[in-house]
């Protein structure tokens, strides 16, 4: 009667847990723990079934956390390895606070709307007064700690120009020049990091406000803003420590300046569409501003006879002369839209003689490869991928397809994906 009762209960307990299973597996599972328990004496038992219902008590006093698993997108680390080319990020749209809308024209065509354009965005005494007081600003803040140190500002448009990812793209750059101390033996990489955070916090400290840092380039550097001054907003603007880009990319500017007006007038425009498309943020895999530049320059010399080859701008001889073009900025800028959006990117973009930098691929693609003019071996659109590729080709058939219309939906500010 006991072993009745003790089968019994026992297939109760297994109800209980959850084996409601048939009679013969029951039997066996009973058999099993009958062969498990009859051997043990009955203080064995009485000890394993108090620990048990101990254990079982103190796992309910613990606090259960139901946690939300994260989404791919917002993983710091995949964050980090798409900053850098590893793997290409989806771009989702966030909701901004104060949208940035396309330009507004009170003139009428296609020219006259370029020529305005030209007005806004051009660096004018004003905006020049601009650079230079940011620029001093961040050197009387930084002289205090790093008395020896150069600080060059360097901007080829109006900073205070409001447009899409004026933020992220900065117009201004302002480069901290400072050596290590000849005895100190350190890394490169690692010296302009630490001086990159150093003057941040200083600056940060002094008003200016940090936005984003973007330390996965070859170039490392943060973007600030400058205190506001006289009820204007602040200017936002790069800062790197020991960097090459921004003198060379005023160096070539400013030869475009020199040769032919229009060549800078189209570097511009260039800039400001790729700046309003998003296509231009190289954290992104994007190419960068200075890529765009020589990608017009490059324009300027194979397809229109404006601008010469540049290996004037490292061997110090004067620039030869162009053979020369009658065409307006705009229809270069059509020109420049209509040239690469049926160009061979299997063909690398050099705008010296020159060179045997190799073209590249991204996953069966040729994507652009572009010849630093100071650095020949250096490939500045290394750092494209397959979706950075997709959104240049479609740019560039949108802008052919709307540089007959108004300029105005040309420069539509891109948003991504919902």
């Amino acid at each position: 009667m006991p072993c009745m009762q003790l089968i019994s209960s026992l297939r109760s307990s297994l109800r209980f847990v959850g084996l409601d299973a048939d009679l013969k597996t029951q039997c066996i599972v009973l058999a099993a723990i009958l062969t498990a328990v009859l051997p043990l004496e009955i203080h064995h038992l009485l000890a394993a079934l108090l620990g048990a219902a101990g254990y079982m008590f103190l796992q309910s006093l613990e606090p259960t956390v139901q946690r939300k698993p994260p989404k791919a997108q917002d993983s710091p680390k995949l964050e980090r390895r798409a900053s850098r080319g590893d793997v290409p990020m989806k771009e989702v749209r966030k909701p901004s606070v104060v949208p940035v809308q396309a330009p507004k024209f009170q003139s009428v065509g296609w020219e006259a709307e370029v020529q305005e354009l030209l007005q806004r965005i051009s660096l004018t005494e004003e905006s020049q007064a601009q650079v230079a007081a940011i620029t001093a600003k961040v050197r009387a803040v930084l002289a205090p700690v790093m008395p020896g140190a150069k600080v060059d500002g360097y901007c080829g448009a109006n900073p205070g120009t409001c447009c899409a990812f004026g933020v992220a793209v900065p117009d201004l750059e302002i480069v901290v020049l400072c050596k290590p101390q000849a005895s100190a033996r350190v890394d490169a990489a690692k010296f302009q990091k630490a001086l990159i955070r150093s003057c941040t916090d200083r600056l940060v400290a002094a008003a200016f406000k940090f936005r984003r840092s973007a330390f996965r380039g070859v170039e490392p550097k943060v973007t600030l803003i400058s205190p506001p001054e006289d009820g204007q907003a602040g200017i936002p603007f790069n800062l790197a420590v020991n960097a090459c880009t921004p003198a060379r990319s005023s160096a070539v500017f400013e030869a475009c300046v020199q040769l032919d007006a229009r060549a800078a007038q189209l570097v511009l425009l260039v800039r400001r569409w790729a700046k309003d498309r998003g296509i231009s943020h190289a954290a992104k895999g994007h190419l960068s501003p200075y890529c765009w530049m020589l990608l017009v320059v490059y324009y300027l010399q194979d397809k229109e006879p404006v601008l010469p080859d540049l290996s004037f701008l490292t061997s110090g001889k004067p620039a030869p002369p162009a053979a020369g073009s009658d065409k307006s900025a705009g229809e270069l800028l059509r020109g420049f839209f209509s040239f690469f959006a049926h160009f061979d990117w299997q063909t690398p973009i050099r705008v010296r003689a020159g060179g045997d930098i190799a073209p590249r691929t991204v996953e069966g693609h040729f994507a652009p490869v572009i010849e630093d003019p100071f650095e020949r071996r250096s490939d500045l659109a290394s750092s494209m991928h397959s979706l950075s590729l997709q959104r240049l080709t479609a740019e560039l058939g949108r802008a052919v397809a709307l540089c007959h219309n108004s300029l105005a939906e040309l420069l539509e500010p891109w948003t991504p994906e919902e």
